[in-house]
């Protein structure tokens, strides 16, 4: 086990940081999916409006990769299909209505070390989890046709507010295991797991080419293809796959289940919200009843999906983004002060 020290980083103070505690959040009446949240990657519908989807049905394809999808996280009807500039797919609105879910292929737990690639490969994409994979460089979506050198898991975050592994993984110690297990039949390599220095050591599966790796120190030391470039840089021609560990543990839940996780551990933090802290809620839940679950207060407030240097400014009145574990909420107050330009600074 290796480990390293960043002496130099960023440490931005910001308030509002969420309570260690998880708080159940009642389902919301609709829900969505957002392709722009996956930037390198164009969809095509694979539902039409006002048909009647299940749990786990695929919505939306990929284009250029057809086995990547995106699967509803909850049964309903399809009644908004909402398109941007150049009739790009901007969202796709689901109804939440009964409880029919499709249930995929349940794996033996004890036997998937031993399990053909291919059929782990293709549990995951049925799942419409593969997007949570992503490769460096450029951090684009996993490539399902290739086979990389080596996989990172990273169970840490050092980003200022940012959703602690720690709180998200409490009670998934089983299928943390069960999804590092799946990655290692991935790739030929080794599956290197990074965690912080002064934390308990995540339990790794007895059998598979695992490696660990501590860090310690300011951000980025928590950023995952940072980790890659001091455990795995990739050589010329070669990918490394990345990924966090709570979408580890989405994936072992997938292949223990069969079915594909519909809920989500967002941490909503920030000023703009009276109770910072960690929301289990249903995937692509509107941006409002998370807000109103938290506790809104009446200052104008900037949605962000995922860090303030690398996340996405959301739309108050969208949907939570896909593929980001914390929502912060800024102020905004955009009044403007008289004679505002004779102030300092």
């Amino acid at each position: 086990m290796s480990d390293f020290r960043f002496r130099k980083g960023v440490n931005l103070p910001m308030e509002g940081r969420p309570d260690p505690h998880v708080i159940d959040v009642e389902p919301p009446s609709k829900v969505a999916l957002c392709p722009p949240d996956y930037p390198d990657l164009k969809f095509r519908l694979a539902v039409e409006q006002g048909e009647v989807v299940a749990a786990g049905q695929p919505v939306l394809y990929s284009k250029e990769f057809p086995e990547i999808k995106l699967v509803s996280p909850a049964a309903g009807r399809v009644t908004e299909i909402n398109r941007g500039a150049r009739r790009a797919l901007m969202s796709v609105v689901i109804d939440v209505e009964g409880e029919e879910q499709i249930i995929g292929e349940v794996f033996d737990t004890t036997r998937l070390a031993k399990e053909p690639v291919d059929r782990v490969k293709a549990a995951i994409l049925a799942g419409g989890l593969w997007p949570l994979l992503r490769c460096k460089p450029l951090a684009q979506t996993a490539n399902p046709n290739e086979t990389p050198t080596a996989i990172l898991v990273s169970c840490m975050e050092t980003g200022p507010l940012q959703a602690q592994p720690g709180v998200v993984l409490q009670n998934k110690s089983e299928e943390l295991a069960l999804g590092l297990q799946a990655l290692s039949r991935l790739t030929d390599g080794t599956v290197h797991v990074t965690f912080p220095k002064d934390s308990a050591q995540p339990t790794l599966p007895e059998n598979g080419r695992f490696e660990l790796h501590t860090f310690s120190g300011p951000h980025p030391a928590g950023d995952a293809e940072t980790q890659i470039n001091f455990c795995c840089p990739p050589g010329p021609n070669q990918k490394v796959w990345f990924l966090r560990a709570a979408d580890v543990a989405l994936i072992g839940e997938l292949l223990k289940t069969g079915v594909a996780p519909s809920h989500r551990i967002t941490a909503v933090v920030g000023t703009g919200i009276k109770n910072p802290a960690y929301y289990r809620c249903l995937a692509g839940a509107p941006l409002g009843h998370l807000i109103q679950a938290a506790g809104s207060t009446t200052r104008p407030v900037r949605p962000i999906g995922g860090s303030v240097f690398t996340g996405r400014t959301l739309d108050l009145d969208g949907y939570m983004s896909g593929n980001a574990t914390t929502l912060l909420l800024l102020p905004d107050d955009v009044e403007r002060k008289f004679l505002g330009w004779t102030y300092p600074g």
